[in-house]
């Protein structure tokens, strides 16, 4: 291959790779912080309209016309208000439980109620007749109605 032909191929590869590194809007760092502001209106800052939030937007605007990254922009955020400026947890050391236990708790609700469903099927189906207790019951002259009937008056004196 000549020399030429390499930098045809690598060069555009170089400038549409670069490119895509340092594509972001603002949008896509207010979509990463919340709006710090004297009403705590508690919203991402994409989504907020006080007076507050213009003053952010600005200031992410200029840093991006500064050539700062999406990186350097949120650093700048987190060191100035601190972790509550993230819209979502980060994912390391404590945070990383706001990503677990809700995962967690939904799998052991599901488990806990499996387990109560299956406790109350176990108490049922041991009061069902089986086809011993039929055949037995058939044998002894006794009816299977009169039987089921029988576990009806036991299960309504349970009840009382």
């Amino acid at each position: 291959m000549k020399p030429k032909s390499v930098k045809f191929i690598f060069l555009p590869a170089l400038l549409l790779f670069s490119t895509a590194l340092h594509a972001f809007s603002a949008r896509d760092i207010e979509e990463q912080i919340m709006c710090i502001c004297k009403d705590n209106c508690g919203k991402v800052l994409v989504n907020c309209t006080c007076d507050t939030s213009t003053v952010y937007r600005k200031e992410i605007s200029a840093m991006i016309a500064e050539g700062k990254t999406q990186k350097e922009i949120i650093d700048h955020y987190l060191a100035r208000f601190g972790e509550k400026v993230l819209a979502a947890p980060t994912k390391k050391g404590f945070n990383l439980a706001a990503w677990i236990i809700p995962f967690l708790a939904i799998f052991a609700g599901g488990w806990g109620i499996n387990k109560i469903v299956q406790s109350w099927v176990g108490k049922r189906k041991a009061k069902i007749i089986t086809e011993g207790q039929k055949e037995e019951a058939a044998k002894a002259g006794d009816s299977v109605e009169n039987q089921y009937k029988k576990l009806m008056e036991e299960e309504l004196k349970e009840l009382d």
